[in-house]
């Protein structure tokens, strides 16, 4: 049962997914710049408690690990989920649709 409010953000790209976001500036959305992101995040007018960097159709394990270091390292109360963002053919002829997935990666091995 939830008890209190979970804010959750579960799309955000990284420099992974420049090649489909065409004119949105993602050079600097990736593990040299995790803090950045952390940062935003943690902001109390965003205050968000569990979050997942889901890239078109890739996974950085780099940005994921460097994104759990941090976290550890600085003690914030923020959870990541690994997660991708599909694109998927529900209907032949139609456009892709953007499906998220949250995988239940519990390491660094489950993510590789």
């Amino acid at each position: 049962m939830l008890n209190s409010l979970i804010r959750v953000d579960l799309h955000i790209h990284s420099k992974a997914s420049s090649y489909k976001d065409k004119g949105v500036d993602l050079s600097a959305c990736d593990a040299e710049h995790v803090d950045v992101l952390l940062d935003k995040l943690v902001e109390a007018e965003n205050s968000i408690d569990m979050f997942s960097v889901t890239d078109h159709n890739r996974f950085d394990t780099t940005l994921y690990e460097e994104l759990y270091k941090r976290i550890d390292e600085r003690g914030l109360n923020i959870h990541l989920l690994s997660g991708v963002e599909f694109d998927v053919e529900l209907q032949k002829g139609k456009p892709a649709a953007h499906i998220i997935a949250i995988f239940n990666a519990k390491d660094a091995a489950d993510r590789e």
